[in-house]
């Protein structure tokens, strides 16, 4: 069987910011699909979709979204912002 490439991701300054003043369960969420990110960059479930040809928005719960790039070259993902519908 053939190894899996993992993506490596971080987080913009701006994006960093914002994950902190998350209520703990909705952390524990984006904690989870950091997780997911690594190994499914652009995971096919409710929720997700695309934005454009590289950048994605998923849901964290009712209120809550995060959006991401890929960087399939790199096999990076950037998380760019994190927050409440009403403020992406």
């Amino acid at each position: 069987m053939g190894e899996i490439k993992l993506y490596s991701v971080a987080f913009t300054k701006r994006a960093d910011k914002q994950a902190g003043g998350l209520p703990q369960d909705v952390q524990t969420r984006l904690d989870k699909l950091v997780e997911r990110l690594q190994t499914e960059p652009r995971p096919k479930m409710k929720g997700f979709r695309q934005l454009g040809k590289n950048e994605y928005r998923g849901r964290l719960g009712r209120r809550h979204r995060v959006e991401w790039m890929v960087d399939d070259e790199k096999r990076h993902v950037t998380i760019v912002a994190v927050g409440t519908k009403e403020r992406m």
